[in-house]
């Protein structure tokens, strides 16, 4: 049985087609070591976020898996409790998908990232 290590032990909730929210919970476990005394949910989280919001609306519901992390770009911290919306802009290319993200916070944009995927299975 496969296990699953992710920084995101939130639900990431569909709000409209491309678009996500999720609630980062203060208890989250990763914010006991990433920065004491002043968490901010880190990057990886963040890319995460992304990454699951990707799986819950694949274009035309197909069944994509993560192939590469194209970029990423961190703009703002995001806190305990923090709302992030989830803004997917989906493209083919090349017979693969790349998913380009806007992440919000309640401050404004925190993050853009953009994966690729290809055909072939859940990851």
């Amino acid at each position: 049985m496969a296990t699953t290590c992710s920084p995101v032990r939130e639900g990431i909730r569909v709000e409209a087609p491309g678009t996500t929210t999720i609630t980062i919970a203060e208890d989250n476990p990763i914010f006991a070591g990433h920065y004491p005394g002043f968490p901010i949910f880190p990057g990886v989280g963040l890319v995460e976020c992304v990454h699951r919001s990707a799986l819950a609306g694949t274009p035309d519901h197909r069944d994509l898996e993560l192939a590469a992390i194209e970029s990423t770009r961190f703009i703002g911290p995001t806190f305990p409790g923090d709302e992030l919306t989830v803004e997917l802009d989906w493209k083919a290319r090349d017979g693969e998908w790349t998913c380009v993200a806007v992440i919000s916070s309640p401050r404004g944009e925190a993050a853009k990232v953009r994966l690729r995927y290809r055909e072939g299975g859940t990851s």
